[in-house]
């Protein structure tokens, strides 16, 4: 008897199990189900839901109803092919000496991400070192993304004129100079030129400059700044306070202990204040 029980139990047991698992498969439904149940075609439900084609209204809002009510969730590789859509972007992040860990960066990414996320969209995260551009290609040339965002630009962009003659939609966080191009940016000349003459006119004059590669924009940018600060005030800049294409933490510690020994007034660093040392803040 006990026996008995417990095969009883036991088959119950699988019994609601089995049907669990039917429940779950009945809401994983497809388009095919969907036509099959309104008795209409699989096109007249991809109509409905991409809201293209010729469809009646009353049919339209039949099709939205029961997709609604039975929780119908397209493929998204069935509806990006419908669409010719990948429902991806790619973001080109600076592959840099230790840029990940700038705080920019993080919130650019969180940023994208989060509106991203509201559009149905995922990220593909590609990495651009020295304008090399490889990886970016490879995922254009695979049609894997819709769009592209930079997240630095250079002085010759290869990355921007491999979209340009791709045709590939895509957006600069940076100025760029090239023609056509939509750009999100600060106004890094004026801020670094009303920073540096802020400090003139507190009668520091040996102002130290370290700064990263001149071939990125937001560079040229600030060291434009810069400049336009000294010619305002008629001060004249000591060339040999200038460092610039610095990007490794042991070079930049070795050249603030030497404007430091040259009694520099004052450091300004363009990048993150992490790019400098603590003793030199």
């Amino acid at each position: 008897m006990q026996e008995a029980t417990t095969q009883f139990r036991g088959s119950n047991c699988f019994e609601e199990r089995r049907g669990f698992m039917g429940n779950e498969e009945k809401k994983n439904i497809t388009i095919a189900d969907v036509a099959e149940a309104l008795g209409v075609s699989k096109t007249t439900v991809s109509r409905a839901i991409s809201g293209k084609g010729r469809i009646g209204q009353e049919t339209r809002d039949r099709v939205l109803k029961y997709i609604e009510e039975h929780d119908y969730k397209p493929n998204v590789i069935a509806k990006g092919l419908a669409q010719s859509k990948t429902y991806n972007l790619c973001v080109v992040m600076p592959g840099e000496y230790d840029v990940v860990d700038l705080t920019f960066f993080q919130e650019c990414l969180f940023g994208i991400q989060e509106i991203a996320g509201i559009m149905e969209y995922d990220i593909l995260l590609s990495i651009c070192k020295n304008n090399d551009i490889s990886s970016l290609e490879r995922i254009i040339s695979n049609r894997k993304v819709d769009g592209v965002i930079l997240m630095r630009t250079f002085v010759e962009d290869r990355q921007i004129e491999y979209l340009q003659e791709k045709k590939v939609p895509f957006v600069t966080i940076g100025s760029s100079n090239y023609t056509g191009v939509i750009q999100i940016d600060h106004n890094h000349k004026s801020a670094c030129k009303e920073l540096t003459s802020i400090i003139l006119m507190k009668g520091m004059k040996r102002i130290a400059l370290i700064g990263g590669d001149e071939n990125h924009v937001v560079t040229q940018s600030r060291l434009r700044g810069f400049r336009e600060a000294y010619e305002k005030m008629g001060e004249v800049i000591d060339p040999t306070m200038l460092f610039l294409n610095l990007d490794n933490h042991v070079v930049i510690d070795k050249i603030v202990e030497e404007v430091l020994e040259r009694k520099a007034e004052c450091i300004l660093c363009m990048e993150c204040v992490r790019t400098c040392p603590r003793k030199a803040l």
